[in-house]
């Protein structure tokens, strides 16, 4: 066993028309394009000859959430929302993945009911199935937690940490200008206090403690610029790090991702990696863009989103957003309104 690694027994596999979700013909879906006929296209960008079209192997949808399926208020778009109800009518679920914690998602989504879907939370560490329980999650090995505190507590004149296991968050201090930054811009939960960088190195040291599935080091963008590379040169390599936003380092276990959240989903609601379009706007996202069989940037997406992704849509701001277009054209060729060839396809430019 992975050290920070847990899979909870799985929950019972749910019926084929659960989740509003019911499997086409075996037939039909073998008819359906591989992953690599998605991807593959001849100069002018049009799918190879033959192709039953970008979204015929599609069946299951996952997005990222602020900068993506939220707009730039992070509010969720009256227009995403309606989607979710029309590609859920014609038979496919929408897994939400995502670096906030549950509770946090909900607040934003308050019009969907997060306990009775399945869902990827805190980048992949923490996925949560149909009947609201933990399926899989992974924390942060322990000596490396205490390095990554006395880094900080160090730098604690222009760094804050952020500690997030499940829908806590906590601080080790909690007056400083930065800890209620994700509490105040992104609405995450008001954290607690841990008392003081030495009460957390002796809380997060003692046997048995409960390690965070993830943290957090805040700061303004000049700040993070400066302590990224001393920071990598003291978890050498021992977490993954990622830029989520300009005011925030995440960090997470090795093996976790939302690709790795995903596939955890995926099996709850019996699709495949395969069979999911997928969307996204960070670095955090990359490696579930890159997993699914149709990843897409948003038009707002950093570059090297971008770069890492054969697609891209309108940004998260533009009426309708982005997401919403897509999803809208996803529903139409699945009812047979629209041809599924890429070429047809509005909603999408291909990006390589």
């Amino acid at each position: 066993q992975v050290a920070g690694f847990a899979v909870h027994p799985a929950l019972p596999h749910p019926p084929a028309n659960s989740y509003h979700y019911t499997r086409r013909s075996v037939v039909q879906r073998t008819l359906s394009c591989s992953p690599a006929q998605l991807l593959m296209g001849d100069a002018t960008g049009a799918l190879s000859a033959g192709d039953n079209g970008l979204f015929s192997a599609i069946w299951v949808v996952a997005s990222d959430m602020d900068g993506t399926f939220l707009d730039p208020h992070h509010d969720p778009p009256t227009a995403n929302l309606e989607a979710i109800q029309q590609v859920e009518a014609a038979g496919l679920p929408v897994l939400l993945c995502t670096g906030r914690n549950r509770t946090s998602a909900q607040e934003r989504v308050p019009s969907l009911d997060l306990c009775q879907r399945a869902g990827v939370y805190l980048n992949g560490a923490v996925v949560y199935g149909k009947e609201g329980g933990i399926i899989h999650e992974r924390t942060l090995p322990v000596p490396l937690l205490l390095d990554i505190i006395r880094f900080v507590k160090v730098s604690s004149d222009t760094l804050a940490l952020v500690l997030c296991r499940a829908d806590h968050h906590f601080v080790p201090e909690v007056s400083h200008e930065w800890c209620l930054h994700l509490h105040k811009e992104y609405g995450d939960p008001y954290p607690e206090h841990l008392g003081g960088f030495e009460a957390a190195l002796e809380r997060y040291g003692a046997p048995g403690a409960e390690a965070p599935h993830l943290l957090h080091v805040v700061g303004s963008p000049e700040s993070l610029d400066s302590a990224r590379e001393r920071l990598e040169a003291v978890v050498e390599g021992r977490v993954k790090m990622l830029r989520a936003l300009p005011t925030c380092l995440t960090m997470l276990h090795p093996l976790c991702s939302k690709a790795d959240g995903l596939q955890a989903a995926l099996q709850e609601v019996g699709g495949k990696l395969e069979e999911t379009i997928a969307f996204g706007d960070a670095e955090n996202d990359i490696e579930m863009l890159q997993a699914v069989g149709v990843g897409v940037s948003m038009g707002n997406a950093m570059q090297v989103v971008k770069d890492a992704t054969s697609w891209s849509c309108a940004s998260n701001g533009d009426d309708p957003p982005g997401v919403a277009q897509v999803l809208t054209e996803l529903v139409a060729c699945k009812n047979g309104v629209q041809s599924a060839a890429s070429d047809e396809l509005k909603s999408l430019r291909k990006n390589r």
